[in-house]
């Protein structure tokens, strides 16, 4: 895939973005415990939680749509995420 960067390429540029977001907290999941989101944010006392897919064929595995409908259940914003453009527009919504 040519002109679509690594999945470490894309986490790397919205971690870099969150964290400069004041008053928020940003961390990434390392090692990432069974199927828990990539990156977890926290902003205006909202939970976000980011699983980064490289393209649309690149889809979740079942452990981690099981976290993704827990973390939402409990009031999370939790979403599979492909670039930092939808990162923005998620945390614009809610924020």
């Amino acid at each position: 895939m040519p002109n679509i960067p690594l999945e470490s390429k894309i986490q790397s540029d919205i971690i870099k973005w969150l964290k400069k977001r004041p008053n928020t907290f940003t961390y990434k999941h390392e090692p990432v415990p069974t199927g828990i989101p990539d990156i977890h944010h926290i902003e205006n006392g909202i939970s976000f939680y980011f699983e980064v897919k490289r393209t649309a064929k690149d889809m979740p595995r079942k452990m981690q749509k099981l976290r993704i409908k827990q973390l939402k259940k409990a009031g999370a914003i939790a979403k599979v995420v492909r670039s930092l453009r939808e990162v923005r527009q998620i945390i614009y919504k809610y924020v």
